[in-house]
């Protein structure tokens, strides 16, 4: 998959389209498998998201540690190793796209709010959470595509 991006056959417009199709549907069957340990490692990467963006930074492998997690919710080999393959190339999108401070600040509440129904074993809210994440990406992505930069705060990795 990494190769395929890098190759340019595959673009990180589609990417996403693939991710908003199968992300919704992992994370209804992470609510419906996930343990309390899954619960821990998700909650540990959603704190430390919370504390890099408090200190005003931004940390593109964090972001990806958490949707690799809900693949690992699920408790299926196949799903932790495809997402496993989309975290790698996630990273390298998104080493790419200037996200802002504000971009890293609605991620983290989406991603709250996803753990928040992953614990209620909400189903329902936390897939239609995961499809309006994966639309909030897309914009991202097409603003980065046009060449322009949302106000806020410049991105600092770390």
């Amino acid at each position: 998959m990494v190769n395929y991006f890098r190759v340019g056959m595959i673009t990180p417009e589609e990417l996403v389209d693939f991710r908003k199709t199968l992300e919704p549907a992992l994370v209804g069957l992470a609510v419906e498998r996930r343990t309390d340990k899954d619960l821990m490692a998700i909650k540990a990467v959603i704190d430390e998201i919370d504390q890099g963006v408090r200190r005003g930074k931004t940390s593109t492998p964090k972001a990806v540690e958490f949707h690799r997690l809900i693949g690992d919710a699920c408790h299926n080999r196949l799903i932790s190793m495809v997402m496993e393959a989309l975290a790698k190339v996630f990273e390298e999108v998104l080493t790419k796209v200037p996200l802002t401070l504000e971009d890293a600040e609605y991620d983290l509440k989406h991603c709250k709010k996803i753990y928040g129904y992953l614990v209620e074993s909400n189903k329902k809210r936390a897939q239609d959470l995961m499809i309006d994440h994966f639309k909030t990406l897309a914009k991202i992505i097409e603003r980065d595509k046009k060449g322009g930069r949302k106000k806020g705060k410049a991105r600092s990795r770390g």
